[in-house]
């Protein structure tokens, strides 16, 4: 958080999550094959490509 200007405890969980939220429909939209995030629970977030023929899940 301190890389984004911000004080490690001035978080809130849920605005994060929100915002990661509205960013995985623009990605989608934007580029419909394209890489998606995905949550890696107890570490954070984590930005991977999408293989053509790959079930969603």
């Amino acid at each position: 958080m301190e890389a984004l200007g911000g004080n490690y405890l001035d978080f809130d969980e849920h605005r994060i999550e929100v915002a990661i939220s509205r960013l995985r429909g623009k990605l989608s939209q934007a580029w419909p094959h394209g890489p998606v995030i995905r949550t890696v629970r107890g570490v954070g977030y984590l930005l991977v490509q999408r293989w053509l023929g790959q079930a969603e899940g």
